[in-house]
């Protein structure tokens, strides 16, 4: 196999596990990140041996599939990332759940494809910061990924002095982190506690024990690593584990996909991409 054939092999063998596409547009990106894996590996000291090897072992190297998927995926993200996202959830999402429900139904809500956690974090911290609205009302926040390394970052609430210098503020940073030493800081438990990680694949069903509906869903720049016609199977999903009353955000890039079809906008109440579900689907 030649060289553009294996990346080929990768980028179909990242595609089927992960449902993410590689084009011209990021095809340097993987080749740029191959080299990287083989600087870590340094069984391989070329992107070349690592090429042979993999043919060799006709992609039966399960573990070495694993790390490779695992450093391909794209797992950028930040505390409040894109900041009106969060302050639509801060002052029209959150204040509508609690209007809509009722104090003893729990409020449920999901980031999807969380990476490290920060995002789902950035909405625990925003719970905490309105606690006096919340009051006794019991909210849990959830991240998933497909990715379990990164979950297991997310579990430790660990960050290193770049990541929480990025998006956080100084404040929130001391009053909400612990420093470990000159470069980490850990969330403290009683913001850790109320998140909690589990893997998925947002092209398969829900786990088992994921066996409810969200009242809100976070699922922003997902969709834009699919294929348009794999898009419907993922909005389908997020239909079906979205509540009838309940929202979810999408990135401000993927207002042109066919959301439409499964969820119904009012972003002309909010200053974000807001949508309900629509009920007229076929699920």
């Amino acid at each position: 196999m030649s060289f553009d054939e294996i990346l080929a092999a990768i980028a179909k063998m990242m595609e089927e596990r992960t449902g993410v596409v590689t084009n011209s547009d990021n095809l340097q990106i993987l080749k740029n990140k191959i080299m990287q894996f083989c600087l870590i590996h340094t069984e391989f000291k070329t992107q070349e041996e690592l090429v042979k090897h993999i043919a060799s072992h006709s992609f039966n190297d399960e573990k070495l599939q694993d790390d490779l998927v695992e450093h391909l995926l794209n797992h950028e993200t930040a505390f409040y990332r894109d900041k009106p996202a969060f302050q639509t959830f801060q002052n029209f999402i959150l204040p509508q759940l609690l209007q809509q429900k009722r104090p003893s139904d729990p409020i449920r809500i999901l980031s999807t494809a969380c990476s490290s956690g920060q995002e789902a974090y950035s909405l625990a911290l925003i719970c905490v910061k309105e606690q006096a609205k919340i009051g006794d009302r019991q909210i849990k926040i959830y991240g998933s990924d497909v990715s379990d390394q990164t979950l297991q970052r997310a579990q430790s609430g660990i960050y290193s002095k770049l990541e929480v210098q990025r998006g956080l503020p100084i404040v929130e940073l001391i009053e909400y982190f612990e420093q470990l030493n000159l470069n980490s800081w850990q969330l403290k438990e009683h913001i850790r506690s109320k998140v909690s990680f589990f893997q998925h694949n947002l092209f398969e069903p829900m786990p088992p024990n994921i066996n409810f509906q969200f009242d809100f869903i976070l699922c922003r720049n997902v969709l834009i690593y699919f294929r348009n016609e794999n898009r419907p199977k993922v909005l389908k999903l997020l239909h079906n584990i979205l509540k009838p009353e309940g929202y979810i955000m999408f990135g401000s890039s993927e207002s042109m996909f066919s959301n439409r079809d499964f969820f119904r906008p009012i972003s002309d109440k909010t200053d974000y991409l807001i949508y309900q579900r629509a009920e007229s689907v076929d699920v």
